[in-house]
């Protein structure tokens, strides 16, 4: 369905680009054309060259922190690590 169409990709919120860009490969794979990525909410603090992509449009930014796996507090505190997204799965295999 995306084969020589232009597409962009909408989403919520960005949190570290690991899902779009997954959605970016997969239009490219079709033969879909990803114009550019577009987000209510930039969390991840990243940007276009982050994401492999030339235009990247969002409408709102929140910094958040980011710390060391060992001197993370949410680590140190023993909250659940979630390994489903982002770079939760790689802390867990090292540690």
């Amino acid at each position: 369905m995306v084969k020589n169409k232009s597409v962009l990709i909408v989403d919520d919120i960005i949190n570290t680009g690991f899902s779009v860009r997954l959605t970016y490969e997969a239009i490219a794979k079709a033969g879909g054309k990803p114009i550019g990525i577009a987000a209510y909410v930039n969390r991840g603090n990243v940007g276009a060259s982050e994401l492999g992509v030339k235009n990247f449009i969002f409408l709102d930014e929140i910094h958040l922190p980011a710390w060391p796996g060992q001197n993370c507090p949410l680590c140190q505190s023993d909250k659940p690590i979630n390994i489903q997204y982002a770079h939760g799965a790689e802390y867990v295999a090292q540690n």
